[in-house]
């Protein structure tokens, strides 16, 4: 990886925020129907248990897709959605009970990439 450009290296080569510039912050509600992923973490947050490990590995491998072009942007949402919908974990009660389930959300969904894009 010596020689790759990492896509957000052009990113820190950006000005700094400089909020006493801005002077003004508005904030609002968030629309949960644009920001699918917004939704999907409040839900896996409520839900706790196993769901927000699902969310995170989800997350992890529908992203990675993304960077090697595999799908488009809202689509990384859309297989976290499946994967919260679909994976069935108790919460768990060690460590090792955490890596399985992260370990078997990541195949999932990297199963679940592999056959929607062939």
């Amino acid at each position: 990886m010596a020689g790759d450009k990492l896509p957000w290296r052009d990113l820190a080569q950006s000005r700094r925020l400089d909020l006493a510039a801005i002077a003004r912050l508005d904030f609002e509600t968030p629309d949960l129907d644009r920001f699918p992923a917004l939704r999907l973490a409040r839900e896996a947050l409520e839900a706790g248990g196993a769901a927000p490990i699902v969310l995170n590995a989800a997350n992890e491998v529908a992203v990675a897709g993304f960077l090697a072009e595999r799908l488009a942007f809202p689509e990384i949402a859309r297989f976290v959605g499946r994967a919260l919908d679909s994976l069935d974990f108790s919460a768990p009660q060690t460590i090792e009970d955490v890596l399985e389930i992260d370990r078997a959300t990541r195949s999932s969904v990297e199963a679940l990439m592999t056959e929607d894009c062939h």
